[in-house]
């Protein structure tokens, strides 16, 4: 994939978008024979989300074109207000390309994505690690004070860098670098 384009998504992202985990606890499931039973316990499951919500048609256009995903919307609940649109990766594994595609331009949603990609790597179910990353995540999407997370200037952690390789048509490979 051309470059640019995670460039521009990082932009968007950090203005736009939105990296988080979500948490859905459930009481249901389907059972063998089509029907629906309750638990006796509820079951608590972790979602990687990045989306973009926006009102502009042509960014969703290009953002599903370019990315793949979904979008969804529809009409604005006031009338002054346009109609918004939110666009979302659809799978963890296009979520974590794209995120380490757009992760070593992210100013504002850097940590964000870190989180995310480390959820995204634990693979196995791991309630007390998933839980722990939602509640960072939750901390620093949290509305009100700015939270301080790392930046360019920081240079006492692991960053984590993406490289495109080949002509820059190919996905991204990650390398580790310490500084």
């Amino acid at each position: 994939m051309d470059k640019s384009k995670f460039i521009y998504l990082a932009g968007i992202v950090d203005g736009e978008g939105h990296i988080t985990i979500a948490r859905h606890k459930t009481d249901k499931y389907w059972k063998a024979d089509g029907t629906v039973a309750l638990r006796k316990k509820p079951n608590i499951m972790y979602q990687n989300v990045l989306g973009v919500r926006n009102t502009d048609l042509r960014l969703m256009d290009w953002l599903k074109a370019s990315f793949g995903g979904n979008y969804y919307g529809g009409k604005a609940s006031k009338a002054h207000w346009k109609d918004t649109w939110c666009w979302h990766s659809t799978s963890n594994e296009k979520t974590k390309l794209i995120l380490l595609g757009i992760l070593p331009y992210l100013i504002l949603k850097r940590e964000q994505a870190k989180i995310v990609l480390a959820n995204i790597e634990l693979g196995t179910p791991n309630p007390e690690k998933r839980e722990e990353l939602f509640l960072k995540v939750k901390t620093l999407n949290k509305r009100g004070k700015i939270v301080t997370t790392n930046t360019f200037e920081s240079s006492t952690e692991d960053k984590i860098e993406s490289e495109l390789i080949g002509n820059n048509e190919s996905g991204p490979a990650v390398t580790q670098v310490t500084q």
